[in-house]
Formats: C-alpha cells, structure tokens, sequence
C-alpha cells in the first residue's frame, strides 16, 4: 500500500540490504569471496503488485553457479 519509493531510493536499499546479509548467508567476507552479488527490485507499473526486491550471486569470472552458496565460504 505504499507509494512506489523510487529507482534511486530502492537500489541504495537493496545495496545496503545485499551487502549485509552476504556474510552470514554465503559465510565468508564480501570483499574475500568469489562471489559478487547483484539485486533486482521492479519497476514503478509493478510496485503495487510485487513491492519487494531479490539478491542474486554470481562468480566474479561470470561462470555458472551449480547448487547453493548457502554457508559455502566461496
């Protein structure tokens, strides 16, 4: 039910948000993994209906992941 924060607003959130739980889910530092994480939020025209936004991880060669991150220290 709230209005749609803006692009700007919703990736510092989404950064900031990502960025912390990096650690605690993959297990090992941001800045020591090989992983890099990215984030997806929606559009304005979408807000109302999914008013959230998603982490993603990928290898920092760009190379597939296969299974979980979850706690791998990658």
């Amino acid at each position: 039910g709230s209005a749609f924060p803006g692009e700007e607003t919703l990736a510092e959130l989404a950064d900031e948000f990502c960025r912390t739980e990096f650690e605690p889910y993959v297990g090992t530092a941001y800045d020591d993994s090989v992983l890099l994480y990215w984030y997806l939020y929606p559009t304005e025209s979408a807000w109302e209906d999914y008013p959230f936004f998603m982490c993603t991880l990928r290898d920092v060669d760009g190379a597939p992941l296969f299974g979980s991150a979850y706690q791998s220290g990658w």
